[in-house]
């Protein structure tokens, strides 16, 4: 079933957070198939989805995206281009990887950065989502990542048997 604005109108009064519309314009010659490099790709269908982001004001909002899904005309291959809100398949605008990259790098843990998403912009970003972010590069995260050696003669959980390695 297709998302239809007035469905996103409804979602947007329940959870008291304001909608915006985004209609994404396309030229069809800056796309190339992911599947056989070709250069002449058309228009297949159209859809749509509700994306949450946060603005330039550091509010929570709801964008109603609607996107062209486009066809390679030499192979045949649907795909979906990257829009100017949010990278393909995602359900978070940039706004939300820009905050939880500033989130992260301030010295929040994964579990708090997501604590503040939900209490600040009630916004539900699980903290195993923000990891896949840091593990995939969409965000850049500068915290200290520690390998620990374990040095013979320690028992398991004492204190002397685990040595950070530089």
């Amino acid at each position: 079933m297709r998302l239809t604005l007035s469905d996103a109108q409804k979602t947007a009064t329940k959870l008291g957070i304001r909608l915006t519309e985004h209609e994404c314009t396309i030229n069809l010659k800056d796309y190339v198939c992911p599947a056989c490099d070709g250069k002449s790709v058309c228009k297949h269908s159209r859809r749509s989805k509700l994306i949450k982001n946060i603005d330039e004001y550091d509010r929570p909002v709801l964008v109603f995206v609607e996107f062209h899904i486009l066809r390679c005309v030499e192979c045949y291959c649907c795909f979906t281009p990257d829009t100017d809100v949010c990278p393909k398949h995602a359900r978070y605008g940039y706004g939300v990887f820009k905050k939880a990259e500033e989130l992260l790098n301030s010295g929040l843990t994964y579990m708090g950065a997501s604590d503040v998403f939900f209490s600040e912009y009630h916004i539900r970003v699980p903290h195993t989502t923000m990891h896949d972010w840091v593990n995939n590069e969409k965000i850049r995260y500068e915290g200290r990542h520690r390998k620990i050696a374990r040095v013979a003669g320690g028992s398991e959980g004492s204190a002397e048997a685990a040595v950070p390695l530089q």
